[in-house]
C-alpha cells in the first residue's frame, strides 16, 4: 500500500472508476438510474467510470509503484500559468 497525495492505493487502478481520484456522481435525478460518468480530482476532469487509464496517469502508478510499501508521494503539477514561456529578446 502507498499514499498518493493522500489517497491509498493498493495495486495499480485499471480504469478511471477503480481509481480513488475518481468521483461518482452516482444517481442521475432525471432518470433514477446509475450515471456513468464522474470527476477526476487529480486532474479536474469529467471521466466516464470505465474510461481507460490516460497515460499521465498510468506513468505516474508505474513510478509510484516503484517506491516501497508505505510510501507517501506528493506530485505536484506545474501549470500553465505558473511556469509561463520564455519570450525570445530581437
Amino acid at each position: 500500500m502507498l499514499k498518493i497525495n493522500g489517497q491509498r492505493f493498493w495495486e495499480k487502478p485499471c480504469y478511471c472508476g477503480a481509481c480513488p481520484f475518481y468521483f461518482g456522481y452516482g444517481k442521475t435525478s432525471d432518470m433514477e438510474r446509475e450515471s456513468s460518468s464522474g470527476f477526476c480530482v487529480q486532474f479536474e476532469i469529467r471521466k466516464r467510470y470505465y474510461d481507460h487509464i490516460p497515460k499521465r496517469c498510468a506513468d505516474i502508478f508505474e513510478k509510484a509503484f516503484t517506491y516501497p510499501d508505505g510510501s507517501e508521494l506528493v506530485i505536484v503539477f506545474r501549470s500553465a500559468r505558473s511556469n509561463p514561456k520564455p519570450t525570445s529578446n530581437p
